[in-house]
């Protein structure tokens, strides 16, 4: 036996697991030399949106009043679609303001986001691609501060 047919033997599939299928008959190729019509450009279908390389993608900060617990979910929800979330605990109590704190900051670690203090009773979550900059200067009347450079 040549090199050649060990190597055809190698590579081709054992005799026990190939089959001819001899119910179908095979059909040769034939090489189609007609050309396909070329589209218009003008056909709606082809627009492609293209955005600018300077323009960026919208961000959006929702503002939350929560009063109870359950609509911990909702802050879940737009941190985890890339959203910030600023959240104003005034109307919930303290004791339940603490357990949502607890989730969402349990959520941002989760997508590698963040949470902030703002006041006391404010707190801004945002997610990886979404950057506080800034520090909260309460001597100032509570005003943010530019971060120095």
């Amino acid at each position: 036996m040549g090199f050649m047919n060990r190597v055809k033997n190698f590579l081709s599939p054992e005799d026990d697991y190939y089959e001819e299928d001899d119910q179908f008959e095979y059909v040769e190729e034939t090489e189609d030399n007609t050309q396909t019509p070329l589209r218009s450009r003008s056909n709606p279908s082809n627009v492609v949106p293209f955005q600018s390389p300077g323009v960026k993608k919208t961000s959006k900060i929702y503002v939350v009043e929560p009063s109870v617990y359950s609509e911990a979910e909702r802050i879940a929800d737009a941190l985890l679609k890339g959203e910030a979330v600023l959240i104003n605990f005034k109307r919930m109590e303290p004791k339940d303001a603490k357990r949502v704190i607890d989730f969402v900051v349990g959520v941002a670690y989760a997508i590698n986001g963040d949470v902030q203090k703002v006041r006391d009773e404010i707190f801004i979550c945002s997610p990886a691609n979404f950057q506080v900059q800034g520090n909260f200067d309460e001597e100032a009347g509570d005003v943010f501060r530019r971060p120095e450079f």
